[in-house]
């Protein structure tokens, strides 16, 4: 059963607390602010069985960024970008039926459009009912102009659906990256999504997959990660049925997802490794952890970068944009919203069986 988490008021005026200390110390140390972003994690029940070395009968939307254009390039990402103006507007608002939009629910509408746009998959309440021509046409006027996604919906009669994402993760790029973002990550259930398509630009490849055959592609040097993504996949690898996704999703308290900004430790710190709130050597200047009252020498909540030799012929395995081969390992021994058991605990399990 999850750890219950704080209130909802206390919770939110934590997480803007916490989130007024990220910015502080970026601004003191001269890095620029991020960018909001959203990014959008897409399951549905799984296809066909292969391979049968994945236990788990969902699947997760994944895509390839272009190795040429755009942020995290040759990176395997969830879909999802950099919040727009258009977002916010009003006009959304009128057409939702809202007297104003909250600052999740433009995040929200900015994850439905990325996914439009670099998939062809609309999240839309009713469903829309697209041929993949379709999708291409309509999904390339958003692309020249974001505004045209509230026209889109207008012609088709159906809405964003904004209520299928739940709000479960919330990462803030190290000071340090050239560029730097503020994502929150959404999950949503689909038990009839349609087929995706690569855009052909900043997404070259898109793939439905079990979790933990995208780790197993990342060990094998086939394609590469960036930490966000280990850390989701490896939670969703550690529950195999959708249905215990769907529970962990359930047990989450939106107003209870705080920032993480990931902090580097070095060999001595027991490194190399990222640790994020709650973990002992996390940096009390970066807000103090709601995680735990007290932490302990003992708390962990970090991810460990080993270093690997290179795969003759692998494509992937890069840990960084840019960096060397790695191999990650996350430890956690504290609880965070959205956490449940993590894939190598998971498999760990299963071997004493």
């Amino acid at each position: 059963m999850p750890p219950a988490f704080s209130p909802f008021r206390a919770a939110a005026v934590r997480a803007s607390a916490v989130a007024s200390a990220v910015t502080a110390r970026a601004s003191a140390q001269g890095s620029k602010p991020p960018r909001p972003a959203a990014s959008l994690v897409l399951l549905r029940p799984r296809r066909n069985r292969e391979p049968a070395s994945s236990p788990e009968d969902f699947e997760v939307l994944m895509m390839e960024r272009s190795n040429k254009k755009g942020a995290f390039q040759g990176a395997v990402v969830f879909p999802g970008g950099v919040v727009e103006t258009t977002d916010h507007s009003d006009n959304w608002a009128e057409f939702l039926g809202l007297r104003g939009l909250t600052r999740l629910q433009v995040l929200r509408l900015g994850a439905i459009r990325e996914l439009f746009e670099e998939t062809g998959i609309l999240l839309s309440e009713p469903a829309a009912d697209l041929s993949r021509e379709r999708a291409r046409d309509l999904r390339a006027r958003v692309q020249a102009d974001g505004e045209d996604f509230l026209a889109v919906c207008r012609e088709l009669g159906v809405r964003p659906d904004l209520n299928a994402l739940t709000f479960v993760h919330h990462w803030v790029t190290p000071i340090q990256a050239p560029a730097r973002f503020d994502t929150h990550f959404f999950l949503a259930i689909r038990q009839s999504a349609q087929g995706a398509e690569a855009d052909g630009g900043e997404t070259v490849r898109v793939a439905w997959l079990p979790p933990s055959r995208f780790l197993e592609l990342f060990q094998e040097q086939e394609i590469s990660f960036l930490p966000p993504q280990f850390y989701l996949l490896s939670t969703l690898a550690g529950s195999p049925s959708l249905g215990a996704v769907a529970q962990l999703r359930d047990a989450v308290r939106e107003e209870a997802v705080h920032p993480w900004q990931p902090h580097t430790l070095s060999k001595e710190m027991g490194g190399p490794a990222m640790c994020y709130p709650g973990d002992a050597s996390y940096p009390k200047d970066l807000g103090s952890s709601p995680l735990v009252v007290s932490p302990s020498a003992a708390d962990r909540h970090r991810l460990y970068m080993r270093p690997m030799q290179k795969k003759e012929g692998g494509a992937g395995g890069r840990g960084v944009i840019g960096g060397a081969v790695v191999t990650y390992e996350l430890e956690r021994t504290v609880p965070v919203p959205f956490g449940g058991e993590s894939w190598a605990s998971a498999r760990r399990g299963s071997a004493r069986l």
